[in-house]
């Protein structure tokens, strides 16, 4: 693709993203969507084929996003890397919250499209984070809890981003110290599938997150 027609693609996913953040999917046709964007329909369907397929685009670009702004973090403090992550995983969903909620509604009412992208988006995080503690993605008792505490993790920030409650420095806490805990708790039920720079990780994040004031 070149790198004109990239760009150009890169502009309508944007627009894309801004217009399914202020309505729902069955509220926006496909005549508004090329109005804003200023081109025709026919060049709509042919940069994505239908509006469902501009959705899904649209959804991924979102997604695509957190991937790539959680992999550039700075990962020499592992402690420390994990509470930036969850940082600037609020940060992403302050600016895309609609479309990601939209991202968690469609994969859990059944749509196959956006569960799909959902379950890509999760093994992506799932993978960065086990590859950063030592610990091999194909551990099914690790990957089970880190997938696990992915979850618990999106949950809670839409319900912080739906009530603008707890503070976001005590939700970051939080979250560091419950995924310290879920793998110090698999660590002692399996103490010799832990990597040693995973519970050097995990005992560096529970001793700073509880000696923070």
């Amino acid at each position: 693709m070149s790198t004109k027609r990239e760009l150009r693609r890169q502009q309508l996913l944007e627009l894309g993203v801004e217009l399914f953040a202020d309505k729902p999917y069955d509220e926006v046709a496909i005549e508004d969507l090329a109005r804003a964007a200023g081109v025709s329909k026919g060049l709509l369907y042919h940069y994505f084929g239908n509006k469902k397929a501009f959705y899904l685009a649209c959804v991924g670009h979102v997604a695509s996003g957190l991937v790539e702004e959680l992999a550039s973090i700075d990962t020499s403090d592992r402690a420390g890397s994990i509470e930036d992550g969850i940082r600037r995983f609020l940060k992403h969903l302050e600016r895309h919250g609609k479309v990601y909620r939209s991202l968690m509604i469609g994969s859990s009412g059944g749509d196959l499209g956006i569960q799909a992208l959902f379950d890509r988006t999760r093994e992506a995080l799932a993978a960065m984070i086990l590859h950063e503690l030592g610990v091999a993605t194909d551990h099914a008792l690790y990957r089970n809890t880190v997938r696990a505490w992915i979850a618990s993790v999106e949950a809670a920030a839409l319900d912080w981003l739906e009530h603008g409650t707890p503070d976001k420095t005590l939700l970051v806490r939080m979250q560091t110290a419950a995924l310290a805990d879920r793998l110090s708790l698999v660590h002692s039920l399996d103490p010799a599938a832990a990597a040693d720079g995973a519970m050097t990780s995990v005992l560096a994040t529970q001793q700073k997150v509880r000696n923070i004031p």
